[in-house]
């Protein structure tokens, strides 16, 4: 495939600005061909000269009487940064929709790429398409003109617009030597490119104290970077071995008790991969000196990675415990990838190794600073391992299986698909799984010790809170979340609105099922905090809700940004909006100054984790409430300083997204000042949230939202010089050996 290479240099502009590949259009005028009496009239009049009708005008008639580019939107972006946004019009009676079809198709031609510094972008170029109609013989287009025209009828007809089917998103692909990456199609980069100001920093069209100032902006950005870098080596655990005797890592028993609890009351009644009386039978053998030599290997793995969960969510008396226990965990997560890995691959070709497996993908996006964050590679594995051992097929089918095997086998199989779907919304890729493929049952209702008995005890009713509850709660909208995997992914058709609306208020109403059982639970807010079994409490019904409402929020995400150009897609606007506006609401108040001891387990967890487990800082949510404000104040008219009551309204209706929008500013601040190196959020939410003001107050935005990214950089800069300062070298931490921890992992 032919290819054009650019290369951009660092600098704001790899926010948003697009990389095109411009081809020659050719261009058919039929009115230079068709006789004017042949369509008004019958007969053998002798048709006029063919005369040669004007080009019609590639730009509104308001960019074009100021002489600029124009990008053919509606409105476009010269209208928009004149903030003329309602008065962009078309001459020759096009429509601004009709205008900008042309020019987004051009657009869609290539694949675009927003690169880091010196990175260079391909371009494939695809097979000219012909506009409409062009590979039609001229003599077919008169004759069709000829059928169909009459004097109230237009002879251009205007594009269909009755279909409520919208395309995929075009691919974004990052091409550099040390890193290729496809941003799929719930990639945030494909709502990021929607705000007017991110991204819009042309050369041409930015001002000239830009150019000045932009060197200062790389240095500081360089630093910041350069600095996170540093952090993150200084962290990092490097197992360069597998640890040979993992039992001498673990601290002392009153410390793993709590790391265990900490990860039973927290993830094992959603994700359910371990049976518990089980567990604990084992896990008391490991205190007992002669039955220590005896435990498998594949226990102290399958420990060492519920301790590693656990210390996310322990209660630690200062800092300095908790950076301990962050970086034990980091050795445990490279050992169980070691053990997975390694050369005895038979040994791992079971149960036990799938449960090491779930354990592995759970830890590794939600323990601190933990390496190899991005698992849809190791979700598709672990998919496949399960079909490999047949766990996708209904365990009636063998009636060899106990009741013990059999329920253990449907957990893990649903764990595993809620493992892989969680991971292919957030990267925005294909599942390559239907609900077609698969006839295993849902876990039954049962708790752990009605496995254990002889007998096989009928299940407990559906409303009867189980350890099996949440778990078959959310097995419940499986196949719609699988479901929604599949039409996200679909690039070879157009997404319909009309499946979009049905499969959402399926959604909706599993929301809704959620919120009902936990009420009829009676989960208060303190009841985490007291216990260790698998009971529902509250941080199982935010994540839950946070679940669902991800995939409602991308199920109409690419409806909601097409909705400022056909009201039709309003709704979808509207159920966005709410979903992002939920989720982003889950902890909204949180106050991350007080001491780690007296986070809630959803804080601690957004301290960490990613994807899902961001909880209430979730990324997409930011860039859907941002951009919904800015949308509103960009449809409104010029500012007024009149006593307006229908803008009061629309001002009090964009106060309470505004409010979270402020408030997700506050927890990341706080976040970074608790030594999380991401800034992307932060630097983000400041810059909308600077763009709002300036469109409320009537003042420029490039250069406000310029000035606001650069002071938040150098604010992070200087925490971040702060944490490093701070933070104890590693050649230090050499001499000063940790308890438990053998000398080939101190570092």
């Amino acid at each position: 495939m032919h290819g054009v290479v650019v290369s951009q240099k660092l600098g704001l502009n790899k926010l948003g600005g697009k990389v095109r590949h411009f081809k020659p259009l050719t261009y058919i005028h039929l009115g230079a061909h068709i006789p004017d009496r042949l369509i008004f009239q019958t007969g053998l009049n002798f048709p006029r000269p063919k005369r040669r009708r004007r080009r019609p005008a590639k730009s509104c008639e308001q960019c074009r009487r100021r002489k600029i580019r124009c990008d053919l939107g509606q409105p476009c972006n010269g209208c928009v940064r004149a903030r003329v946004s309602m008065e962009c019009s078309y001459r020759d009676g096009s429509s601004g929709d009709a205008a900008a079809v042309p020019a987004k198709s051009r657009e869609l031609a290539s694949t675009e790429t927003h690169p880091e510094a010196g990175e260079e972008v391909v371009i494939p170029r695809q097979p000219s398409r012909p506009e409409a109609g062009d590979d039609v013989p001229l003599t077919n287009q008169e004759s069709l003109l000829l059928s169909n025209a009459s004097p109230s009828q237009p002879l251009v007809s205007a594009p269909a617009s009755s279909s409520t089917c919208i395309p995929p998103h075009t691919p974004r692909l990052r091409h550099v030597p040390e890193k290729t990456k496809l941003f799929g199609q719930t990639h945030w980069l494909h709502t990021a490119e929607r705000f007017p100001i991110s991204g819009s920093f042309h050369p041409v069209q930015v001002e000239p104290w830009f150019n000045d100032a932009k060197a200062d902006l790389i240095e500081t950005l360089q630093e910041a970077r350069n600095l996170r870098f540093a952090l993150k080596k200084q962290n990092a655990a490097n197992l360069e071995q597998p640890i040979r005797d993992l039992r001498e890592t673990l601290p002392v028993k009153e410390t793993c008790d709590d790391l265990i609890r900490c990860y039973l009351r927290t993830f094992e009644p959603m994700y359910r991969i371990i049976h518990v009386p089980s567990f604990w039978n084992e896990y008391s053998q490991v205190w007992v000196g002669e039955h220590a030599s005896t435990l498998q290997p594949v226990f102290l793995v399958k420990l060492s990675l519920i301790l590693a969960i656990g210390t996310t969510f322990k209660e630690v008396s200062d800092d300095a415990e908790a950076n301990h226990l962050w970086r034990l965990a980091q050795t445990w997560i490279q050992n169980a990838q070691w053990w997975l890995t390694g050369p005895s691959e038979k040994t791992t070709y079971n149960l036990d190794g799938l449960q090491v497996f779930c354990l592995l993908l759970l830890a590794r996006q939600t323990t601190f600073n933990c390496r190899g964050a991005t698992s849809w590679l190791s979700s598709g594995s672990l998919l496949r391992a399960a079909i490999t051992m047949g766990l996708h097929r209904n365990p009636k089918l063998f009636p060899g299986l106990s009741l013990y095997q059999r329920e253990i086998r449907a957990r893990l199989w649903t764990t595993v698909l809620e493992l892989s779907v969680q991971c292919c919304l957030d990267l925005g890729l294909p599942l390559n799984f239907s609900d077609i493929d698969y006839d295993a049952c849902s876990p039954s209702n049962y708790d752990d010790p009605d496995l254990d008995s002889g007998s096989e005890p009928t299940p407990k009713p559906m409303d009867t809170p189980t350890d099996s509850s949440l778990q078959i709660m959310l097995a419940q909208s499986l196949p719609l979340r699988v479901e929604v995997i599949r039409l996200l992914n679909d690039f070879r058709h157009q997404q319909s609105y009309e499946k979009a609306l049905e499969i959402g208020t399926k959604l909706r109403k599993a929301c809704r099922d959620v919120a009902a059982f936990f009420h009829s639970s009676k989960v208060t807010d303190g009841s985490f905090a007291d216990t260790c079994g698998l009971r529902p409490n509250m941080f199982h019904r935010k994540l839950m809700d946070n679940q669902l409402r991800r995939f409602i929020m991308f199920l109409h995400r690419d409806f909601m940004l097409q909705a400022r150009a056909d009201p039709r897609f309003y709704l979808s606007r509207k159920i966005c909006v709410e979903a992002a506006l939920v989720i982003a609401s889950s902890d909204k108040g949180a106050n991350l100054n007080q001491p780690l001891q007296r986070w809630e387990d959803t804080w601690r967890l957004a301290l960490v984790g990613r994807g899902l487990f961001k909880c209430s800082l979730n990324f997409d949510a930011m860039l859907i409430l941002s951009l919904e404000v800015i949308t509103q104040l960009q449809d409104e008219a010029a500012p007024s300083y009149e006593a307006d009551v229908l803008g009061e309204m629309a001002k009090a209706g964009r106060a309470p997204l505004i409010q979270v929008l402020e408030s997700m500013q506050e927890q990341l601040t706080q976040l970074i000042a608790r030594g999380n190196t991401s800034l992307k959020r932060l630097l983000f939410v400041n810059a909308h949230l600077t763009q709002i003001r300036a469109l409320e107050s009537g003042q420029p935005m490039k250069q406000a939202v310029y000035e606001a990214h650069a002071q938040t950089l150098r604010n992070c800069v200087a925490v971040l010089r702060e944490t490093t300062a701070g933070a104890t070298p590693q050649d230090s931490k050499e001499k000063v050996p940790r308890e438990g921890v053998p000398r080939h992992i101190a570092n």
